[in-house]
């Protein structure tokens, strides 16, 4: 059952299955990329597993698409996680009933509407290349101030916005029905 939503919110949140008072509940996070290792065992050339990026990731390069942290690395630091949300794809036993990202890296959809605002350079990645970082290759060194990482993942920068306002939101195109702190409240 998917919950009223605002027009195309940047979070919702949907109903998966029921049993009396419990519920399992599914945040899906639209107009963001969000993959991360979820590549790294697939034969496709769509794999980020080394520099640059990750370069600002404490980590360093894991397979996220972007300079560091993603939308889902900044709500569970938000939400008090010890360590961040572990990718489907390495997940095993009791870890996958904490939870788990199931986004994969090269299957979601830019919306550059969202990534105008209080950024310099909108209109070309940090990283460089046609379509992805080349490897080794060498980063801006002002990445706060771009919004996209490369040619389609936005930067840690982005990132740290949207998952900021999607923990509390501004206005209710972030977040539908209610957002990430509150719901974590109930």
């Amino acid at each position: 059952m998917v919950v009223d939503s605002a027009p195309f919110p940047a979070f919702e949140l949907t109903t998966w299955h029921s049993w009396g008072s419990t519920s399992i509940v599914l945040l899906h996070i639209r107009r963001f990329i969000v993959g991360q290792w979820q590549n790294n065992a697939l034969s496709t050339l769509a794999k980020v597993n080394y520099l640059p990026y990750g370069i600002d990731f404490p980590q360093g390069p894991t397979g996220r698409f972007c300079n560091g942290r993603t939308v889902v690395d900044v709500i569970a630091e938000l939400l008090g996680f010890n360590s961040f949300v572990p990718p489907f794809a390495t997940a095993e036993g009791e870890v996958i009933l904490k939870g788990v990202n199931y986004a994969s890296g090269g299957s979601g959809i830019r919306d550059e509407k969202w990534s105008k605002p209080g950024f310099k350079v909108t209109n070309m990645g940090c990283c460089g290349g046609q379509n992805a970082c080349l490897r080794s290759s060498t980063p801006c060194q002002n990445r706060s101030e771009y919004a996209f990482w490369d040619q389609f993942h936005s930067t840690e920068a982005v990132n740290l916005i949207f998952g900021q306002r999607a923990y509390k939101s501004q206005t209710p195109s972030d977040a539908y029905p209610i957002d990430i702190s509150t719901l974590a409240q109930l």
